[in-house]
């Protein structure tokens, strides 16, 4: 799991983002697939965030702004540290 937080005026700024995960050690076989999935999440998970820095239940629904997140694949990358097999073990 990976958690990162910006706020602030930068925070809207379209700029690359690194999001550190927790270290996880796990041997996979060779020939075997691992997929990722990524997710976005708010907080609190209670009540709709207007956008604007008011309460959501001070905001009406007409006020509320629609938040919209674009991935750019063609650009984003992940780096993993490859461990090759120690071969008195093997």
């Amino acid at each position: 799991m990976g958690v990162e937080r910006w706020l602030g005026p930068q925070a809207q700024d379209l700029t690359w983002r690194l999001v550190r995960f927790q270290p996880l050690l796990r041997t996979v076989p060779a020939a075997v697939r691992l997929r990722l999935s990524i997710a976005l999440a708010g907080w609190p998970l209670i009540g709709i965030n207007p956008g604007n820095g008011r309460a959501p239940h001070t905001v009406a629904a007409h006020e509320r702004q629609v938040v919209v997140v674009h991935f750019r694949w063609d650009e984003a990358c992940l780096q993993l540290p490859l461990q090759q097999q120690d071969p008195a073990t093997a």
